[in-house]
């Protein structure tokens, strides 16, 4: 397996945003990807989370179910669903 230079990881993440994804695409573990972004120094996407949380959040409360949110940002129900669990709707 031949790891990404700093220059492909940093592309990589642009594109696939999560280091599970990118690891998808290198076929290894979300944690290889991990130690691969702290070996050049990489932070996180956080603020892509953030987003889609926030995005989640807005769509739960106006609605959406979690199975329709799984769907709509390719989560698992059970990620949405630990996602939500904080901001619950209230009638």
């Amino acid at each position: 397996m031949k790891i990404p230079t700093q220059k492909q990881l940093l592309r990589l993440q642009k594109i696939w945003k999560t280091d599970d994804m990118i690891g998808l695409q290198y076929g290894v573990s979300g944690q290889t990807v991990l130690r691969w972004r702290k070996k050049y120094g990489i932070k996180s996407l956080r603020w892509f989370r953030e987003s889609r949380n926030y995005s989640i959040k807005k769509l739960f409360q106006a609605g959406l179910s979690t199975r329709e949110l799984a769907r709509k940002f390719e989560l698992s129900q059970g990620t949405i669903a630990k996602i939500t669990k904080s901001f619950k709707t209230i009638a």
